[in-house]
């Protein structure tokens, strides 16, 4: 079975599901996307603070990388 094939037998249509295809075959680009981001397991007890602790670690790295330099 060669590479047009496998692309030919992917679901969907047109030049992006062809292109996501030949990638998922040098790559498995759609599998990580689906097991690290898209299927991930969220706390129940996730709240907004989360959110604000996320927000302050970006700042923070932001500000000491501007100090460095």
């Amino acid at each position: 079975m060669g590479t047009a094939d496998k692309v030919a037998a992917k679901p969907g249509n047109g030049r992006l599901a062809s292109l996501t295809a030949w990638i998922d075959d040098r790559f498995p680009l759609t599998a990580l996307w689906k097991s690290q981001v898209s299927e991930y397991y969220a706390p129940k007890n996730m709240n907004f603070w989360y959110f604000f602790g996320s927000l302050a670690l970006v700042v923070l790295v932001i500000q000491s990388s501007r100090a460095c330099s």
